[in-house]
């Protein structure tokens, strides 16, 4: 697990790698959006964004938790970077 914060510490970047036996694909499994969904806490929500890919047989999964209100584009920006890497790797 790699845990980045920006220099406020107001955001923070989690990046989780779960590894399988078997090739699973290149492809965003799930992206969490729970903003504007009724009945539940709009401001709570807005401070999580969670994107999970899979590359060849590795499972990443992606977190941002935010102080006030997160940033969908660190959250692209971060999983772009990942998938840059891996296919140079």
């Amino acid at each position: 697990m790699l845990i980045f914060e920006d220099e406020d510490t107001t955001k923070q970047v989690i990046i989780k790698f779960a590894y399988t036996k078997n090739f699973i694909g290149n492809d965003i499994i799930e992206y969490s959006k729970t903003k504007g969904l009724s009945d539940i806490d709009q401001n709570l929500s807005q401070k999580t964004d969670i994107l999970t890919f899979s590359y060849k047989n590795l499972i990443i999964i992606v977190q941002q938790n935010a102080e006030a209100k997160i940033d969908s584009e660190i959250t692209k920006k971060a999983t772009r970077a990942i998938q840059s890497y891996l296919k140079n790797f």
